[in-house]
């Protein structure tokens, strides 16, 4: 291979990871979002990857925005818990920990490695604060994937399952 050739493939890993990660990547993300009465939300995120052992060697992890900036730029705090973490259907061992605004959810034990393929994830929580009413309308202010994924996001779809009678 010539210099120039090696020189464009280090280019092309270097702008596009997903092709240096041994095509890791989200091949689904759905978010189903309930938003209960006294307007907190339970969420169950489900997705599906392809893991190659390059960046998903024992699991995968998902970031939680837990501090916001509203009106005015004044910064408000958004409640996280956990409630279930599965991998194809299964309980999965998972932990947290705080990343500057977010909180980091790791889903995968320590000692585990995954073997190269194709696995399911699903992580349920509860969280607050996110939906607002406002003259002549409410909102749910809401981001289905979040936006800090290393990984390209094949299909993304949610579904919101609001109060009865709203």
């Amino acid at each position: 291979m010539g210099r120039a050739a090696a020189g464009l493939i280090a280019a092309l890993l270097a702008v596009c990871p997903a092709a240096g990660a041994g095509g890791e990547r989200i091949l689904s993300f759905h978010s189903e979002i309930t938003v209960r009465p006294d307007g907190q939300l339970i969420v169950t995120e489900t997705i599906k990857v392809r893991a190659a052992r390059v960046r998903i060697k024992r699991g995968i992890y998902r970031d939680f925005p837990v501090l916001y900036r509203g009106r005015g730029w004044l910064a408000y705090k958004v409640p996280f818990k956990v409630l279930r973490v599965l991998r194809d259907g299964k309980p999965e061992a998972w932990h947290t920990e705080k990343k500057g605004k977010y909180v980091r959810v790791y889903i995968g034990r320590r000692n585990v490695f995954l073997r190269p393929g194709v696995y399911t994830y699903s992580l349920t929580y509860r969280t607050a604060n996110l939906v607002g009413s406002f003259q002549g309308h409410d909102e749910l202010y809401w981001n289905v994937t979040g936006d800090e994924w290393e990984f390209p996001i094949d299909r993304a779809s949610a579904t919101v399952i609001l109060p009865a009678g709203v």
